[in-house]
């Protein structure tokens, strides 16, 4: 019998709107509302030898788990894994942009005495192509001889918000490189937003276990270009190519992976768990062809503000959503409602960010066009759960920005490190306009 292991998607997954619009309700209210689904797993649990779960979210770090609201996923996911009865790995990329353990970033999310400035940020991957690159990998890294079926549910895809997302994203990488997914490996990719779930396109894997999978994924990010948001689309991305990355192949004991037009070089790697294998490293022979790289990227603290921007609009979205409203109607209003007070915040600090790093506004407009804008919104959206935190985040993202607390995120700590958030909401906020102001004395 195989291996399965199960990448759980959170929100509009199993945060699906069944959910949200009745989580308040009572505890754990995410397992009745996915009840049918959870049970159609657990009763096929015994049908393989072991069963393992991931966070298959974006939500990959400490931050992105905060500001998109809603319940903790990490809280979540484990009410998940003891319902139905199977492994949790706590692995997330926020591990391996941080160098940490597996599970290490986990812990520290799920520990509330963690200081701010420990929590680690990762490369958010839209796609989600490095994420299972990542969680494919490292499973066949630990079970090598053992075939491995992972499964993985999104809501993204079979045209649910566009032709394609990020499920055909994944299939289109992963079918057209099947060499990614090592041969002990078969990809299922389905959609599931609450109701049934749908199989929409299984892959069988073709390629070696890759020994050092953490920086191929560092690789893949770095060769990839940020679109006009700042996020990278690495399943899709024209510079990402897969036949020119120099990949480790795992190697068990006396037996050796080993593919064509390739040169082997004895290498010793290390495990996640601190212990060491023996791997043989493939250079692909060069091409003709290299990628590349466009004249101007943006730069790093105009990609991290872009993200801030990303999170706001699909906050906003979200109220939109639940208002029954549309983004120009929530505009047209003669009180704002929380959905047209978020769109105006969205607006208002795009056109501030696009003033300050094209060069036009001074850094003292872009701060004060964000203490506005930000002040102004407060009072009406810190009434829905998850918007105080994300304040608080915010004004630091701000600060971080203009100063060298840009440093703390390039180096890995985070942007949020600058000013270590509390722990208690309401203490967060205080000083969040007196927190965007001292950016005048940190400059």
């Amino acid at each position: 019998m195989a291996i399965r292991v199960l990448s759980f998607d959170f929100d509009g997954c199993l945060y699906h709107r069944g959910y949200i619009y009745n989580f308040n309700d009572k505890e754990k209210y995410v397992l009745e509302a996915n009840r049918k689904f959870l049970d159609a797993i657990k009763k096929d649990n015994g049908h393989y030898t072991r069963n393992i779960g991931f966070v298959g979210s974006n939500r990959q770090s400490k931050s992105i788990d905060l500001v998109n609201g809603k319940e903790s996923c990490f809280v979540t996911i484990q009410q998940i894994v003891e319902d139905l009865g199977i492994e949790l790995d706590k692995f997330l990329m926020a591990d391996l942009y941080g160098n940490l353990a597996a599970g290490e970033s986990f812990n520290r999310a799920i520990d509330a005495d963690t200081p701010w400035d420990q929590h680690v940020e990762w490369k958010f991957d839209d796609t989600k192509a490095s994420l299972i690159y990542a969680q494919v990998q490292k499973i066949a890294q630990e079970n090598p001889d053992e075939e491995i079926v992972f499964e993985f549910f999104d809501d993204r895809g079979k045209g649910a918000r566009r032709t394609e997302d990020i499920l055909e994203w994944l299939n289109k990488f992963y079918s057209e490189n099947p060499e990614m997914l090592p041969k002990n490996v078969t990809l299922k990719l389905n959609h599931y937003s609450g109701e049934e779930v749908t199989p929409l396109f299984e892959i069988k894997g073709t390629g070696i276990i890759d020994a050092d999978y953490r920086q191929t994924v560092k690789d893949m990010a770095e060769a990839a270009t940020p679109d006009y948001e700042g996020k990278l689309l690495i399943g899709v991305d024209p510079g990402i190519k897969v036949k020119e990355l120099k990949r480790t192949a795992f190697v068990v004991g006396e037996k050796k992976s080993k593919e064509t037009n390739v040169a082997e070089v004895s290498t010793t790697s290390t495990n996640d768990d601190g212990s060491e294998h023996s791997s043989v490293k493939q250079e692909e022979k060069k091409t003709a062809q290299t990628t590349k790289k466009p004249a101007e990227r943006k730069s790093q603290a105009e990609m991290l503000f872009d993200e801030q921007l990303e999170i706001i609009k699909t906050k906003a979205a979200e109220l939109c959503t639940r208002e029954g409203i549309t983004e120009d109607e929530s505009e047209q209003q003669d009180e704002l409602s929380a959905a047209g007070e978020a769109v105006k915040l969205y607006k208002a600090l795009k056109a501030a960010g696009e003033g300050y790093f094209h060069g036009i506004d001074s850094r003292s407009k872009f701060k004060k066009q964000c203490g506005d804008a930000i002040e102004a919104a407060r009072p009406k959206l810190e009434e829905h759960r998850g918007w105080k935190e994300f304040f608080a985040n915010l004004a630091s993202v701000i600060v971080s920005v203009l100063s060298v607390g840009i440093v703390n995120y390039a180096t890995g700590k985070g942007a949020l490190g600058l000013f270590p958030v509390k722990t208690d909401s309401a203490q967060k906020l205080d000083n969040l306009e007196e927190s965007v102001v001292t950016i005048a004395s940190l400059a």
